[in-house]
């Protein structure tokens, strides 16, 4: 099994919606609609994103669990269930060369979970989707 971390910005002219409420039931059914049914958890970032100059920037943190052999299929299908499962075109993906699997070297790997879980932070992000 092979974990990936892939990055769903809310797209800019979307944001807005996401400013007064979370969209937990939005956030939930798009990541359970792209795991394909593996064990996953969907974590929400809502915070203002220094990279981005201090802009409200809204995205969610996807990880899944898939088999080895399905790897491959997994990666490369993965933009196009999103157009095919997000009709309103809420989400886009982030870059392919950012996407992070449990390949990459363990401290890497536990570094990005601390990351994504909010280890540290005064405001831990909800997690709105899990899947075991």
């Amino acid at each position: 099994m092979t974990i990936v971390s892939v990055v769903l910005h809310v797209r800019p002219n979307h944001t807005r919606l996401f400013r007064d409420s979370s969209r937990r039931r939005t956030l939930h059914r798009i990541c359970k609609e792209l795991a394909r049914g593996f064990p996953s958890i969907g974590v929400y970032h809502s915070h203002h994103s220094e990279r981005k100059g201090g802009l409200f920037a809204p995205h969610l943190h996807f990880l899944v669990d898939v088999p080895d052999d399905r790897l491959a299929a997994f990666l490369a299908g993965l933009p196009q269930d999103l157009r095919l499962k997000d009709s309103s075109q809420l989400f886009e993906l982030s870059p392919r060369s950012s996407w992070r699997t449990s390949c990459e070297p363990l401290h890497q790997a536990v570094a990005l979970w601390a990351y994504v879980l909010g280890t540290g932070r005064k405001h831990l992000p909800p997690i709105v989707y899990g899947r075991v």
